[in-house]
């Protein structure tokens, strides 16, 4: 394994490019994104994704998020400091330039309103924004950031959200425990609606085909439902705390979920995180 060194204290988001993999982005608490090059691991371009006025790292609850779009050529990142209003930009990969800010509608305000989820369809068209404390879910057209659509959530407060392969169907986790399932298209909420359990879904993931919907969450529970009858199959208990995240690798026979406990369960130093991976095959 090898040790990559940001500017501050901790990073909230990695990810690989999608041209074969051949580049590493991830932003820390500083709002700073460091991109490498994996051949050789040299750094290839630090810059700040949000204008830090203070000098000083935004603070740690604020999650920050990078996602590359399906050619490579662009990329989004989503700020979220605590003292101010959050911001999405577009950006080009070319030269790492900012190209556009994003506004989704609502716009949000400096506090707590920010960011949960970003997920991009297939296309890398179209980007869906999912605001919990604006209890808000919101789609927009990257090409033109213009909003594409903006509903609020009937089922509580939500907190994930992804974008199945075809682009159809938006799944969408809340907080009080269910998954709510939203036509891609309108935004219009599909008739049926997934109960995962009582606590929050932290995260959702369709596999690669469109055939395998995963929820997850604070209950440590993991659920995949099949999407052309949303029944559910419950995998067996791995985790000992909240589930943060879930993916499906390429070829769609691994799950990967992470977890662990934050500084308002336990105390940082009494656990680790976890990373369960799965084979969804067997």
């Amino acid at each position: 394994s090898k040790s990559l060194a940001m500017s501050a204290d901790w990073s909230s988001w990695a990810v690989f490019s999608p041209e074969g993999g051949s580049s590493l982005a991830a932003i820390d608490n500083g709002a700073n994104c460091r991109v490498w090059n994996l051949r050789d691991l040299t750094t290839l371009a630090t810059f700040p994704v949000y204008k830090n006025e203070t000098g000083r790292p935004f603070a740690w609850m604020c999650q920050q998020s990078l996602l590359f779009t399906p050619q490579g050529d662009s990329f989004v990142t989503c700020a979220n400091p605590i003292d101010k209003s959050p911001e999405i930009t577009l950006w080009r990969t070319e030269g790492y330039k900012p190209l556009l800010p994003i506004e989704p509608s609502p716009k949000p305000t400096k506090g707590n309103p920010w960011f949960a989820s970003l997920a991009l369809d297939r296309s890398g068209q179209r980007l869906l924004v999912v605001s919990p404390h604006q209890n808000v879910v919101s789609a927009i057209n990257l090409k033109t950031t213009e909003p594409i659509w903006s509903i609020p959530s009937l089922h509580g407060m939500p907190t994930s959200g992804t974008v199945s392969p075809d682009g159809k169907i938006i799944a969408v986790g809340t907080q009080l425990g269910s998954v709510i399932l939203l036509n891609a298209e309108t935004g219009e909420e599909l008739p049926k609606l997934l109960s995962h359990g009582t606590e929050t879904v932290t995260a959702v993931a369709f596999d690669p085909e469109g055939t395998i919907l995963v929820s997850a969450g604070k209950d440590r529970v993991i659920k995949l439902w099949d999407v052309a009858s949303f029944e559910p199959f419950t995998l067996p208990p791995a985790h000992t705390e909240r589930i943060w995240h879930a993916g499906f690798s390429s070829n769609g026979r691994l799950l990967v979920t992470t977890g662990g406990a934050t500084v308002f369960d336990k105390l940082a130093w009494t656990h680790q995180g976890e990373v369960c991976l799965w084979d969804v095959t067997s």
